[in-house]
């Protein structure tokens, strides 16, 4: 996602754009997103409210004239860059990488983003928000990325509780977690 001296696209390929589309009844605008593909077609991913593109000619007028964007209104990722991919992966929130990776890979039929998960490192394409908090007390936020290993690994299967040291997640047998344990002892 690039934002400094940004030029306008004319003929925009394996090009994702995020951009401050509009809202929802107690939300003045949130992000949106599109994508011209490989072949330069157009794929409305998520717009909603007043300012959100869902046409093509929008999307292009959007592209042709991002000299006036000092603001931070639209953020560009060449798919074909991995620098660009980290760069989105680090400013955008958990939950939008996750779906928005997802999404481009269907439209593409192939893995063509990834993310890095937060807790193993590896690149992987699905996985699961986690490390919810709370942003000024109206939205709740992931902090975190797991896949699907290490959402396994680090969640009780006796109460399904996810816990950031996957040590304490399962440290018994029948793969309790601490709290868990603590319990069934105290039951005993």
């Amino acid at each position: 996602m690039t934002q400094e001296a940004i030029k306008p696209i004319p003929n925009p390929k394996d090009t994702l754009v995020c951009y401050k589309g509009g809202g929802y009844d107690g939300c003045f605008w949130e992000w949106n997103y599109f994508l011209f593909d490989g072949d330069g077609e157009f794929h409305n991913i998520f717009s909603s409210g007043y300012a959100g593109l869902d046409t093509v000619e929008g999307a292009l007028k959007l592209l042709a004239d991002l000299s006036g964007d000092e603001d931070g209104k639209v953020f560009i990722t060449d798919l074909t860059s991995e620098d660009d991919i980290m760069e989105f992966q680090d400013d955008t929130n958990e939950g939008s990488v996750i779906g928005i990776t997802k999404k481009v890979n269907e439209i593409y039929g192939e893995e063509k983003m990834w993310w890095e998960c937060d807790y193993c490192k590896k690149r992987v394409t699905e996985g699961i928000p986690h490390g919810y908090y709370c942003e000024g007390g109206i939205h709740i936020s992931a902090g975190k990325k797991a896949c699907e290993s290490c959402d396994s690994q680090h969640t009780c299967f006796r109460c399904g509780e996810f816990h950031e040291d996957a040590s304490d997640a399962n440290v018994n047998d029948e793969d309790n977690c601490i709290y868990c344990v603590e319990d069934k002892d105290s039951e005993e």
